[in-house]
């Protein structure tokens, strides 16, 4: 499926742990971490977050925002929190394999709809590009007869 802009402007997807309470992270990918936070979940709870930042609710559900671009070592720290919580939201105790596992599954799953966004901004910055060079980027097909 093909990533869309969501109304706060930047791209969202869930991602399910079925069996980890099928825990709910909601993985938002942005250009404004401060509006896309703040317009889901309240102005002045975003706090020191430059880059990434998790909120989690009592409710089996993280929100995980991701600036558009951040390192593959700040998607793996936000990801150990997301996997912290859910380790503690369902009683478990943090055991090594588990913990690694679940880890890998959500840095996968984050990489892969951060591909899918870059991608969808890559043709979008391209048509805009042919769009403003002048020329029509559509040519018209006539029968003729």
């Amino acid at each position: 499926m093909t990533p869309k802009k969501t109304q706060y402007g930047d791209y969202a997807t869930w991602i399910y742990f079925p069996i980890l309470a099928r825990y709910a992270v909601r993985l938002i990918i942005t250009d404004n971490l401060a509006k896309s936070f703040g317009e889901r979940l309240g102005e002045g709870r975003l706090g020191g977050c430059t880059d990434g930042c998790c909120f989690h609710d009592k409710n089996g559900q993280t929100w995980m925002f991701l600036s558009d671009g951040v390192s593959q070592g700040t998607v793996a720290h936000e990801a150990f929190h997301v996997m912290y919580e859910i380790h503690d939201y369902i009683g478990a105790k943090i055991e090594n394999e588990m913990l690694a596992y679940h880890l890998g599954y959500l840095v996968n799953e984050v990489e892969k709809f951060r591909d899918k966004v870059k991608r969808v901004k890559a043709v979008k910055s391209i048509t805009k590009k042919e769009a403003s060079d002048g020329q029509n980027t559509r040519t018209s097909s006539t029968k003729r007869g």
